[in-house]
């Protein structure tokens, strides 16, 4: 299966007036009922052995068409970790190149980071903390970790360090015991995050945009139509982008390599290798 295209990596520089008008023609879309609709004509898909692929865009032939890519995962056939640019001799990278030194099937950007690229909040890897948890703030909430046994996505208050062997920062949570998360944020973005649906699948998902992106809130409508439990967004924006390798265990004959690149490199993936 082919990755479908994206007009541009951002936002398109309307002026204020364009960004609000494009904003409110995108609200109408999401909010019309197109999302459920499009998701409903466009079912899971098997790609390779325990990953599965659901794809497609809402009003595809317009300026505002808003596209959607979900894969999940019961982790069967894969582990979920963290990777650091840093441990490959970069400051930072695009989630093709370091999937493929990690001979990674999945890789997706994951903690936000600051103007010199070093990534904020907490990382750990193979059970080492590289950074602690990032207390301040209403942004950073959630923190997405793998223990011996499970997947979880928790508050950052609830983290207990050395719990984990891979774990990453980011936020806001969206989703906390199938309920939406209240938020303030009413911006708009290309946007991408991990959730966990009722029967523990991982599923890691991307949203873009030509014009404008979706908002905290229709993200969240979305997740929930998706089955998701918990929800974690990660940075968003430029950062957000994702590659699934087209060497898969098990692959599927239609299955070609998948990749939405974002505008700037990132310094922390969330990787699903296989075991």
């Amino acid at each position: 299966m082919r990755a479908f295209s994206t007009i541009a990596q951002g936002p398109l520089n309307l002026g204020r007036l364009g960004r609000m008008l494009a904003g409110l023609l995108v609200a109408t879309l999401l909010n019309s009922g197109l999302i459920q609709a499009q998701a409903e004509e466009h079912p899971w898909v098997r790609v390779a052995d325990d990953l599965e692929i659901q794809q497609f865009n809402v009003d595809p032939f317009s300026l505002f068409s808003v596209q959607f890519l979900l894969v999940r995962t019961e982790l069967e056939r894969y582990r979920i970790s963290v990777v650091r640019a840093a441990d490959y001799g970069m400051r930072n990278g695009d989630p093709r190149e370091l999937c493929r030194a990690v001979h990674g099937s999945l890789c997706i950007n994951a903690n936000f980071f600051d103007e010199q690229g070093k990534p904020l909040g907490l990382v750990v890897n193979r059970g080492i903390q590289h950074q602690a948890v990032h207390r301040g703030g209403s942004t950073l909430t959630g923190v997405f970790q793998v223990s011996r046994g499970s997947v979880e996505i928790v508050h950052r208050d609830t983290y207990r360090p050395g719990s984990a062997t891979e774990a990453v920062q980011a936020g806001p949570r969206l989703i906390a015991g199938g309920k939406p998360v209240l938020s303030n944020d009413m911006s708009r973005s290309r946007r991408a995050g991990v959730c966990l649906d009722a029967h523990k699948r991982v599923i890691f998902f991307h949203v873009s945009a030509a014009f404008s992106g979706v908002s905290i809130s229709e993200l969240q409508k979305f997740l929930l139509n998706a089955g998701c439990v918990q929800a974690l967004n990660f940075d968003g924006g430029g950062s957000a982008q994702i590659y699934i390798s087209g060497e898969l265990p098990g692959v599927a004959r239609n299955h070609s390599e998948i990749f939405l690149p974002g505008r700037d490199p990132v310094p922390v993936m969330v990787a699903l290798l296989p075991k």
